[in-house]
C-alpha cells in the first residue's frame, strides 16, 4: 500500500524479487549486514509434538547475559526509584540485625544492674528507660523502611513493566514486513501472552521474597560471625552448594519453561 493506493502485490517471495527498495520495507537480512557479536549467542530450538499438532521449532538467542538482561530491566524503573529501593533495602537489614543485636545487649545489662541496683532505684529506671526507648526506636524505623522498601519495589516494577511493554508494542508496530514473514503469529502471541505474564506476576513476587530472604540470611551471618568469626567457614561451604545448584537447576527450568510456553500456545491465546 502507497497512498492508500496498492503498488504491488504477490507473496512475499514474489514482492522480495521486484523491487530492491521495496526490500528494506521488508527487513531483508541481505541488506544489513549481520553484526551480531556470534560468540555471545547461544542459539537453541525447541520443539514438542501434542497429540497430532506438531508446534513448530522456535530459535532463541540470548544476545545479553542474564546480569546484563536484569540490569536493563531495572534501568527502566528508574535511577531514583532503584536506588531508593535499595537504600530502604540495606536500612531495613541493618535496623532488623541491631534489633535482633541491640535486644541480646539489653538482657545482659539488665542481669548485670539488677545485682548493682534495686528495681526502684532512679538510676537503674533512667538506665531501663533510655534502653526500652532506644529499642523502641530501632523497631519503629525498621517498620518504616520495611514499608518504603515495599512502596519503591511497587513503584520500580510498575514503572519497568509499563515501559518495558511500550517498548516491545513499539517494535512490534514499527516492525518491517520481514519480520512477520520470519515470526509467525503463534510466536509473537507466545511473547507477549506468556513471556509477559511471567514477567509481570512472578518477577515482582520472586524479587519481594529475594529481598527479604537475603537480608535476613545476611543479618544472620553477620550475627554469627560476631559471636564465632568460625562458623563462616560452613556458610561459605552451604553458599558453594547453593551456588551450583541453582546454576544446575536453572538452566533446565528455563529450558522447561519455554518447552511449556510453546506447548500451552494452541489453545492458551483463544481463552
Amino acid at each position: 500500500m502507497e497512498k492508500g493506493n496498492i503498488a504491488m502485490m504477490g507473496s512475499y517471495d514474489e514482492l522480495h524479487e521486484k523491487d530492491l527498495a521495496f526490500r528494506a520495507l521488508l527487513g531483508d537480512v541481505a541488506i544489513k549486514p549481520d553484526t551480531t557479536d556470534h560468540a555471545k549467542t547461544k542459539p537453541k530450538a525447541i520443539s514438542t509434538y501434542n497429540g497430532n499438532i506438531l508446534v513448530e521449532k522456535e530459535d532463541t538467542q540470548r544476545k545479553m547475559g542474564s546480569w546484563a538482561l536484569y540490569a536493563f530491566y531495572f534501568r527502566l524503573g528508574g535511577l531514583f526509584t532503584m536506588l531508593g529501593t535499595v537504600f530502604t533495602f540495606l536500612l531495613m537489614g541493618v535496623m532488623w540485625s541491631s534489633a535482633d543485636f541491640y535486644l541480646a545487649y539489653w538482657v545482659t545489662q539488665e542481669k548485670d544492674y539488677s545485682a548493682q541496683y534495686n528495681h526502684t532505684n532512679v538510676v537503674f529506671r533512667d538506665i531501663r528507660n533510655k534502653t526500652i526507648y532506644t529499642y523502641l526506636g530501632i523497631v519503629v524505623v525498621g517498620t518504616i523502611s520495611h514499608v518504603v522498601n515495599i512502596w519503591q519495589l511497587i513503584r520500580l516494577f510498575t514503572s519497568s513493566s509499563t515501559k518495558l511493554h511500550q517498548l516491545c508494542f513499539s517494535n512490534i508496530i514499527n516492525a518491517t514486513v520481514g519480520f512477520f514473514h520470519k515470526n509467525t503469529p503463534g510466536i509473537i502471541l507466545n511473547r507477549f501472552l506468556e513471556d509477559f505474564k511471567m514477567l509481570d506476576q512472578i518477577i515482582p513476587i520472586a524479587f519481594h521474597f529475594l529481598i527479604e530472604i537475603t537480608g535476613n540470611t545476611l543479618g544472620v551471618v553477620g550475627l554469627s560471625a560476631i559471636v564465632d568469626f568460625r562458623q563462616l567457614l560452613p556458610v561459605a561451604l552451604l553458599f558453594l552448594l547453593a551456588y551450583y545448584s541453582k546454576k544446575c537447576f536453572m538452566k533446565t527450568s528455563k529450558d522447561c519453561k519455554r518447552l511449556e510456553c510453546i506447548s500451552r500456545l494452541q489453545i492458551n491465546h483463544t481463552t
